[in-house]
This record gives C-alpha cells, sequence and structure tokens, in this order.
C-alpha cells in the first residue's frame, strides 16, 4: 500500500508505504513542512499477497480531514439569552471572514451550540437563531459573497464539557464555523 497526499487533488506526494496490518502511518520526515495536504489516497500496489491477485484492488480518494473549524465563544458573541450579535463582535467576524476568504473555501457551515440550562426545546431553538445570525452577518460581506453559508443549531447535544459547572456550561455555549 502506498500512501499519498495532495494539497489540491491533482499534484501528489507518496509519504508512506505500509506493509502487514499496520493501521498507523508516521508521515514526519515524508510529507513537506508547513503544508496542510487536503487530500489523502491510498494504493494497493497488488505486492506482497503471495498470489497473482491481489484481492480487491482498492483506491481510495477523499478528502480527509479538510475541514477547517473555528470556534466562537457564545458569551463574547451574544447578551445572555439573547441571539442579537454584541458589537465588539463584528470587528472579530470580519478578521475571521478574512481568514475564511484566504481560505478559498466554497462552502462553510455556522454551528450554533448552547448549554443544558433551560428545556431542550429551547435550547435548540436559540442555538438555531444565533447560528442564524451568525451565518446572516457572514451573508452580508463582500469578500464571503461567493461561499455558500449554511447554518444549523445543535442545542445541548454536542456538549465539548461538563454540564455541572458553570465553567463547563460557559464552554458549551459557543458559535462553530466549519468550512469545506
Amino acid at each position: 500500500m502506498v500512501l499519498a497526499t495532495s494539497i489540491d487533488g491533482m499534484d501528489w506526494t507518496d509519504v508512506a508505504a505500509m506493509t502487514g496490518g499496520r493501521s498507523e502511518v508516521d508521515t514526519a520526515g515524508s510529507a513537506q513542512a508547513g503544508t496542510v495536504s487536503r487530500y489523502v489516497r491510498l494504493t494497493d500496489e497488488g505486492k506482497g499477497h503471495g498470489t497473482s491477485f491481489a484481492g480487491a484492488d482498492v483506491v481510495a480518494f477523499a478528502a480527509i480531514g479538510s475541514a477547517l473549524r473555528f470556534t466562537l465563544d457564545g458569551a463574547v458573541m451574544f447578551a445572555h439569552d439573547n441571539t442579537y450579535l454584541l458589537p465588539a463582535l463584528r470587528a472579530a467576524l470580519d478578521t475571521l471572514a478574512a481568514q475564511i476568504a484566504e481560505a478559498n473555501l466554497s462552502a462553510f457551515r455556522v454551528v450554533g451550540h448552547s448549554d443544558a440550562t433551560g428545556s431542550d426545546a429551547y435550547n435548540m431553538t436559540l442555538s438555531r437563531e444565533r447560528a442564524a445570525a451568525v451565518r446572516d452577518y457572514f451573508a452580508s460581506l463582500d469578500n464571503l459573497n461567493s461561499v455558500s453559508i449554511s447554518s444549523e443549531g445543535r442545542g445541548e447535544a454536542d456538549p465539548l464539557s461538563s454540564k455541572e459547572t458553570e465553567q463547563g456550561r460557559e464552554r458549551n455555549r459557543r458559535v462553530e464555523i466549519i468550512g469545506r
């Protein structure tokens, strides 16, 4: 098996040859420092199988780990129990928009999360509305006008920390930007 990576899906760099049942690969020394490969290709060359038939000749090609993720602290973005973007946040969103534009993303989604206080239904609605507020702000910016932007709310379903402590609940209140 040969593992290759690519930045653009066109030009490939072989980074490792694998034999046997190994399930991990160390690309240190093979991968180019400072680059982010968004594509991985795994090719079974049919060697070392002890037969003329390699079984299924596998060529896997996929964008693996290509999502960019930015997490914004919900307490900084919104007043308590509110969906209105705080004015101080707009500069941070403008900076983030510039990073998204520079990454040349064709699409990203805004995902809202809440803590576990309040009912499940209320938290879901609040997280959806907060995500929509951030989505709408990004959609109003010229440097993101060619990017497809969607939003969704997850309520309290995907906590990062304990739901039992204020510090944990604070960490769980967030908005994530996930690009592809």
